[in-house]
C-alpha cells in the first residue's frame, strides 16, 4: 500500500508539474503574440521617420527636372534656374546627407554658375569654385569606387587653382575605376586640351587618343568645337593631328568650324 501511494504521489506531483509547464508555456506564446503587433508598429514607425528625409529631399528637387537633365546633356542652363537650383539642392543634401547624386549635381550646379554670364565677379567664382570643390570632396568619400567622383574632385581642384601634375592621381584613379566612361574620359580631355603646357605627357596622350572616338559621337561635336577654339596653338595642333588620323573626319571639322 506505501508503494501505491508513493506512486500516486509521483504521478500527481508529474501531472501537476506538466500541467504548470502547460500554463507557463501557453502564457509564454500568449505574451509574444501580444507583443509583435507592437514590435510590428515600432518597426514600421522606424521605417517611416528613416525614409522621411530622403522623400523630402527628393521632393524639394521636384521642380528641378530640366536642371537636373541640362547638367547631364551639357545643355545650356539660365542663370536664375541654376541659381534656384543651388538653394534646392544645399536643402537636399542637409536632408539626405549620404546620397552621392546630391553633392554630385552640386558641385556641377555651382561650376556652371561659375562660369555662366550672371556670374558676378572674381570673388563669386572664388566661392562658386570652393563650393564645388567642397561637394566633390563629398561626392568623392561618398563614392569612392566611382570614377566620375574622382575626375570631378580632379576637374574642381583645377577650378580652385590646382595644376594638372597636383591631380594626376585623381585622374589615374578615374581611368582605373571608369576605364571606358566617356564622362571620365572626356575630363582628361578638357583639362588637357585647356591646360595644355602644365599638362603631364600621360593625361595628353591618353587624351588625344580618344579624339576620334568622340569625334565619331555626334552629340559630342559641338563641345569638341569649343574646348577647340578655347585652347591655346599647341593643344590645337595636337588635337588636329591626332583626329588628321582620318582626313574625312578633320575635313568635317573645319567645316563645323566655319559654320560657327
Amino acid at each position: 500500500p506505501r508503494q501505491n501511494t508513493g506512486t500516486a504521489t509521483a504521478a500527481i506531483t508529474t501531472g501537476n508539474t506538466a500541467a504548470t509547464m502547460s500554463i507557463d508555456a501557453n502564457r509564454k506564446h500568449a505574451g509574444i503574440a501580444r507583443a509583435l503587433p507592437l514590435l510590428a508598429t515600432i518597426l514600421g514607425v522606424a521605417l517611416v521617420v528613416l525614409a522621411v528625409p530622403r522623400v523630402m529631399a527628393h521632393a524639394t528637387l521636384l521642380p528641378f527636372g530640366d536642371v537636373r537633365s541640362g547638367l547631364v546633356t551639357g545643355r545650356h542652363i539660365l542663370a536664375h534656374r541654376l541659381d534656384e537650383a543651388r538653394s534646392a539642392f544645399l536643402t537636399a543634401a542637409a536632408w539626405a546627407p549620404g546620397e552621392p547624386s546630391f553633392w554630385r549635381e552640386q558641385a556641377l550646379i555651382a561650376r556652371r554658375l561659375a562660369r555662366s554670364d550672371g556670374a558676378s565677379g572674381d570673388k563669386r567664382d572664388y566661392l562658386l569654385n570652393e563650393e564645388a570643390l567642397a561637394a566633390a570632396r563629398h561626392y568623392v568619400r561618398l563614392s569612392p569606387g566611382d570614377g566620375y567622383a574622382w575626375a570631378l574632385f580632379a576637374q574642381t581642384r583645377i577650378d580652385a587653382d590646382a595644376r594638372p601634375a597636383d591631380v594626376v592621381q585623381e585622374l589615374r584613379l578615374a581611368r582605373l575605376t571608369a576605364p571606358s566612361r566617356a564622362s571620365v574620359s572626356l575630363v582628361h580631355f578638357r583639362i588637357a586640351m585647356l591646360h595644355w603646357k602644365d599638362t603631364p605627357d600621360e593625361i595628353r596622350e591618353i587624351s588625344m587618343r580618344e579624339v576620334l572616338a568622340y569625334w565619331r559621337y555626334r552629340p559630342l561635336r559641338p563641345l569638341l568645337v569649343s574646348t577647340y577654339l578655347e585652347a591655346d596653338y599647341a593643344a590645337r595642333a595636337a588635337f588636329r593631328e591626332a583626329l588628321g588620323a582620318d582626313p574625312r573626319a578633320l575635313k568635317r571639322f573645319d567645316r563645323l568650324l566655319i559654320s560657327g
